[in-house]
């Protein structure tokens, strides 16, 4: 009698653990969703420049972004990433997502810092055109002149 009760229980915990686990798992998705269409959640918060770099080299490339980024007019209004990963052979690849879409990529290497200062100059250049071009392809597809043209 002690075993059924014991592995009833056991049971019920499991059933539990899955629902609340498929509850996460959806909760997840629905806010992963969310974000990928650009809600306000992602206006709510702006002019941030998440760094996700591993490496001195990595490091020093996000500086040289933040400090080109933060140049630019109107760059407070845009959130980006930058990620580096290693990618062999004495270099790391890094790059900068905006909305989940990658603008930039560069391969690293234990560089000088004005190589590094240049590739992130370079990169905050890349990354705001990018996302001028992602607005104007979003201003050129909503659904008010679709209707009107067609």
């Amino acid at each position: 009698m002690r075993k059924l009760i014991a592995n009833l229980i056991l049971c019920m915990q499991m059933m539990l653990c899955s629902i609340v686990l498929m509850n996460q798992a959806n909760a997840e998705e629905e806010a992963n969703a969310v974000l990928r269409e650009g809600s306000h959640y992602e206006d709510s918060i702006s002019g941030l420049v998440i760094d996700q770099t591993i490496t001195p080299q990595g490091h020093e490339f996000f500086r040289a972004f933040v400090n080109a980024w933060s140049n630019q007019n109107g760059s407070t209004r845009y959130n980006v990433v930058v990620y580096e990963r290693p990618a062999g052979r004495g270099a790391n690849k890094v790059w900068v997502e905006y909305r989940y879409r990658k603008l930039y990529s560069a391969f690293v290497r234990m560089s000088k810092q004005s190589v590094l200062e240049g590739m992130g100059t370079y990169a905050a250049q890349t990354v705001r055109q990018g996302i001028t071009a992602i607005q104007a392809e979003e201003l050129l597809n909503s659904r008010d002149m679709a209707t009107e043209e067609f």
